[in-house]
């Protein structure tokens, strides 16, 4: 009888610790696959499904509520959303000066205090990713020297480090897909910027005014200089257009540094696209379909210039005010020459080619003082009565080249 009542027993716990495991098991697979909680060395900013115990699959990375305070309640957390730290991130000294806004996906970040000097943006908050510098984030903060971002940011908004011109250090982030419109216009401490190949857009007048701007290492994927992106960026002499295919109005105006720019994959330059900038040559290939009017006007080192282009006009005022400018090559699929295309090149000797050229406007040469003899191709159809004659719009034109042939400022 007390041996049927020992092995009563024994079987009573083993039932008992089994159905403890039924009940406790469903609660740490839930747990594992919480939403808003990446596990230790998973990647941010992807799609994730992560298996549980029981064999179902759950999306960790799905879009939030932007309800941030109640998310917060809910996972019993009591931090606000001011100044809030994430888990792998710190903000040494930031705590209650940066907001952060639930948005889809992850956390949108601005400063709250507009007297930072140094900031660290946290890549995390309650384990959500730190993915979007909001618009406007950091404009104005004029105190601002070095900023870290998180490589878990994808997108940084318009306007977002405008006029920060004591900003001299930042980073780009890693997976960083896309730049609003101003981003950086008038940092003028900034000297330096890497971009990496997740970039694919880069808005326009992004680098507006960057007059200590030297060095610039675009991502392979950007295809499109907006316009304004480098206007007035002084000091600018190192970039690499190898994957440009267009390049917008005024993109490189007042790149007083800029001695040299490769044009070989480039279909489309917009209006004064160089216009004062320090170029030496410029070889245009045949891939080039549209020229811009006064697209290299007042670039007053340029030398020798070879149009191997597509285009089939030479437009208004193109080359004006190119001082130094002697030798140019026109290739055969350039059928006319606008006025005031030349206009100033006063040391323009000799030009080759034409072979196509059917129709030039007045004043296309109009003070080309050193162009004694035109070799005009058979194929002319339409000439203009004054070729080298003066006309007042030029003059006019020329004499802002004259008077600030090296400018940042907007003529």
């Amino acid at each position: 009888m007390r041996k049927r009542a020992g092995m009563t027993y024994i079987l009573s716990r083993i039932a008992a610790i089994v159905l403890s495991a039924l009940i406790v098991m469903p609660a740490v697979a839930c747990a594992q696959v919480s939403v808003g909680s990446i596990p230790d060395g998973m990647p941010s900013g992807e799609v994730v499904t992560y298996p549980t115990d029981n064999g179902i699959v759950t999306d960790i990375d799905t879009p939030f509520d932007g309800n941030a305070e109640q998310d917060a309640a809910e996972n019993g957390e009591n931090t606000p959303v001011d100044g809030s730290v994430g888990p792998s991130g710190s903000i040494d000294g930031n705590e209650d000066k940066l907001t952060f806004d639930r948005i889809a996906n992850g956390y949108s970040v601005r400063a709250k205090d507009r007297t930072l000097k140094e900031c660290v943006v946290p890549d995390y908050r309650n384990g959500i990713p730190v993915i979007e510098i909001a618009n406007n984030a950091f404009s104005l903060c004029v105190e601002l020297e070095k900023i870290v971002l998180p490589d878990t940011v994808v997108r940084i908004g318009n306007n977002a480090f405008f006029s920060c011109e004591k900003l001299a250090e930042i980073n780009m982030p890693i997976l960083l897909s896309e730049m609003g419109d101003n981003v950086f216009r008038q940092c003028k401490s900034l000297s330096a910027i890497t971009m990496y190949n997740a970039l694919s857009k880069l808005g326009s007048a992004s680098f507006y005014g960057c007059e200590s701007l030297r060095q610039v290492k675009l991502s392979q994927r950007i295809n499109i200089i907006e316009h304004d992106t480098f206007y007035g960026c002084k000091a600018l002499d190192s970039i690499d257009t190898s994957y440009v295919t267009q390049i917008g109005e005024d993109a490189f105006a007042h790149c007083e540094s800029l001695t040299s720019l490769s044009f070989y994959s480039v279909e489309k330059i917009g209006d004064r696209a160089f216009y004062g900038c320090a170029l030496k040559w410029a070889s245009l290939y045949g891939g080039l379909t549209e020229l811009g009017q006064m697209a290299f006007a007042g670039c007053w080192q340029l030398t020798d210039v070879s149009l191997y282009v597509s285009a089939a006009t030479l437009p208004r005022g193109c080359f004006i005010g190119c001082f130094s400018l002697k030798n140019v090559l026109i290739s055969k699929s350039v059928e006319k020459i606008e006025s005031g295309a030349f206009y100033g090149c006063s040391a323009l000797s000799r030009i080759r080619g034409m072979m196509g050229v059917d129709t030039i406007e007045n004043n296309s040469f109009g003070k080309c003082d050193m162009l004694t003899e035109l070799n005009l191709p058979v194929s002319i159809k339409s000439l203009g009565d004054d070729l080298y004659g003066e006309n007042d719009e030029w003059e006019d034109r020329l004499s802002d080249l004259e008077r600030y042939p090296v400018s940042g400022e907007s003529l």
